[in-house]
């Protein structure tokens, strides 16, 4: 006798299949427990991951009891505008989609208190997010909306402030970086600043000692990037302290020569430094004396160990020789690389930015870098040592923790 084959249903029958025999469970529901280990509520919720979804399911209409809607890993475009009618939800979770925008009537869902958009496209968010109650807003995997990683991980307020505030200064990144240029002593890094800057050099160039900063602009192709340049003086009693001033968001350049026949054992000893304080900032090896001898490292071998490495340049910094490509290089690096200096700063932060960069004084304590955020309208302390930390990448201050204290100074 034959059977008859079950008609395989499509993604969208799954979905209404699942909402016709929902009903609401007495069981207790613990949600996104990494984010909100306090948010527990009664089972109202519906599971709808991973079907296939392109569209948010009609049938959801008729369940506006539901308080907790999972739409994980679907392949969702759009959300509907009758969303708001939703408005028992607490928790929507639609990471894993292909969302570019939300709609303004997600405002309505008054008691909406987690969304997880996490692996879209989202391009923009609309300003009613601001009127919600949320605690938590997953917005990780979304890369255009132009939101540093430090942001994202803080509570749903200070992310959507930091997020529309940039907005208004839109087309207004910092374009500002800190340049390490580190290495050992006469190994050229002063001539090569200076060829670098346009500036003359000098063949009688003295031994810079302790560290010297000076400024030089980077002609990028989206536009001009000021960055501090810091020159690392190279005497091995020196590199104790160096340690102090490699910060992340960076880009290094470890100045080489051949003359004392240590420069694979350089390299591998200040690539240690910068892997171990710059978080994964980007190297370029400047082999520099290189006029008239093709000298090497073993560049396998150190991109092997060293990742973050970007090229080997050859380069005679005394006689220019090698520096349009190495300016070209760095060019190439900023654009493609590093994508904090690219992204939009609020207006507040970048007025506490530009007064501390303006002060005469060597340092300021804490407690009155605090006042100065205060006085700018930036009030959160944890947002206050984001922006500490930001100041130290920089190159304008020194920090060397979030751990806030009066006792603690912000030298500049």
């Amino acid at each position: 006798m034959a059977t008859k084959r079950r008609k395989k249903l499509t993604p969208a029958e799954k979905a209404e299949l699942r909402i016709s025999k929902w009903k609401p469970s007495d069981s207790n529901i613990h949600w996104w427990e990494s984010m909100a280990s306090n948010f527990t509520v009664k089972g109202y919720q519906l599971d709808l991951n991973r079907l296939g979804l392109k569209h948010m399911p009609d049938g959801l209409r008729a369940l506006p009891a539901v308080e907790l809607l999972h739409l994980t890993d679907n392949v969702i475009e759009q959300l509907p505008t009758w969303i708001g009618e939703l408005s028992a939800l607490k928790g929507l979770s639609l990471g894993g989609n292909k969302l570019r925008t939300l709609p303004d009537e997600i405002g309505s869902l008054r008691n909406l208190k987690l969304l997880g958009v996490s692996r879209n496209q989202l391009e923009e968010l609309p300003e009613t997010l601001r009127s919600l109650p949320l605690e938590q807003i997953k917005l990780e995997g979304n890369p255009k909306l132009g939101l540093p990683e430090s942001i994202l991980d803080r509570p749903a307020d200070e992310v959507l402030r930091y997020y529309f505030e940039s907005r208004a200064e839109k087309g207004r990144p910092l374009l500002e970086l800190k340049l390490l240029v580190v290495g050992r002593g006469k190994a050229g890094k002063t001539t090569l600043i200076k060829q670098l800057a346009g500036e003359k050099v000098d063949k009688e160039e003295s031994e810079t000692h302790s560290i010297a900063i000076r400024e030089l602009m980077l002609d990028c192709p989206r536009g001009s990037v000021c960055t501090r340049a810091w020159d690392f003086g190279g005497q091995e009693i020196l590199h104790s302290t160096h340690q102090f001033f490699l910060t992340e968001r960076s880009l290094y350049l470890l100045v080489l020569e051949p003359r004392t026949g240590s420069a694979q054992r350089d390299a591998e000893y200040w690539l240690k430094l910068i892997e171990t304080q710059g978080g994964g900032s980007p190297v370029i090896v400047v082999m520099n004396w290189s006029r008239g001898q093709n000298w090497k490292v073993d560049e396998v071998k150190l991109r092997r160990k060293f990742p973050f490495i970007v090229d080997f340049l050859p380069t005679d910094a005394l006689h220019g020789e090698g520096i349009d490509q190495l300016r070209t290089t760095m060019h190439e690096v900023v654009e493609a690389r590093m994508s904090d200096v690219w992204l939009p700063f609020p207006l507040r932060w970048r007025e506490i930015k530009d007064e501390v960069a303006g002060m005469r004084g060597n340092f300021l304590t804490y407690s009155q870098y605090t006042e100065l955020c205060a006085m700018h309208g930036e009030d959160d302390p944890a947002a206050q040592a984001d922006l500490a930390g930001i100041l130290h990448a920089l190159g304008l201050a020194l920090y060397f923790g979030k751990v806030t204290s009066s006792r603690k100074t912000l030298p500049k």
